[in-house]
């Protein structure tokens, strides 16, 4: 065979090997976000952190009453 068909059949499996690993990457990424996610509510759920709304104005409040300021 031709050295060009050789580097063609390179390109092709190089390409596909980095498509089905990005693939991969993709799901494994969604599958951290949903921890965090879980992380986050069972920290909320811990320490009695609760959403409040006053003056049109949202803040989170943890269970001894304190008020936690968001960075936005």
């Amino acid at each position: 065979m031709n050295i060009a068909i050789w580097y063609w059949v390179i390109v092709v499996i190089w390409g596909l090997v980095l498509t089905i690993l990005n693939i991969i990457l993709f799901f494994k990424i969604w599958g951290m976000t949903n921890d965090i996610k879980f992380l986050t509510n069972s920290y909320i759920h811990e320490k009695g952190i609760t959403s409040e709304r006053k003056n049109y104005e949202d803040y989170y409040v943890d269970k001894d009453g304190k008020r936690i300021e968001l960075i936005r």
